[in-house]
């Protein structure tokens, strides 16, 4: 694993859960192997987060790294009800879908607007804009107001 963060090679974490799968027996038969793994993964996650501090890793990418390792560990973790539960108390289970979506609806509102203000900048009618776009006119004259106070100011 210290390959993987010295090289920046974030995205191999939830593969590097499959050199785990055959010590699953040993650790759910006992509750400081639980334990164990539990902290290894808090501290897999807090690694990440300070590579997402450091900009080494986007916000983003953090969550689809957690997400996919959560969905790994808790496929090959089926029958063994300590991990799963232990792990996927950590891994932030399915909320964890709810932040990516939200993350992933961010960026694409925050690309509509760009393109609208590109669009207003470039002389066209509020109107048509919200026809090609298929938005409602009142959101392209929220940015249009907005873009207009920016310049006030």
């Amino acid at each position: 694993m210290e390959d993987i963060f010295r090289k920046r090679l974030y995205f191999l974490i939830p593969f590097y859960i499959f050199n785990m799968e055959s010590k699953f027996p040993e650790i759910e038969a006992s509750r400081d192997k639980v334990e164990e793994l539990k902290n290894f993964y808090v501290d897999t996650m807090l690694k990440l987060e300070d590579a997402v501090s450091i900009g080494g890793l986007t916000g983003f990418s953090y969550l689809e790294i957690r997400d996919m390792t959560n969905r790994v560990v808790q496929n090959l973790a089926k029958n063994y009800e300590s991990i799963r539960k232990g792990v996927g108390d950590i891994m932030g289970g399915k909320v964890l879908v709810t932040e990516v979506s939200k993350a992933r609806n961010k960026g694409r509102e925050e690309m509509a607007v760009e393109i609208v203000e590109n669009m207003l900048e470039s002389g066209m009618a509020p109107e048509e804009i919200a026809k090609l776009c298929k938005l409602a006119l009142s959101d392209i004259i929220i940015v249009q107001e907005r873009m207009l106070q920016k310049q006030m100011v």
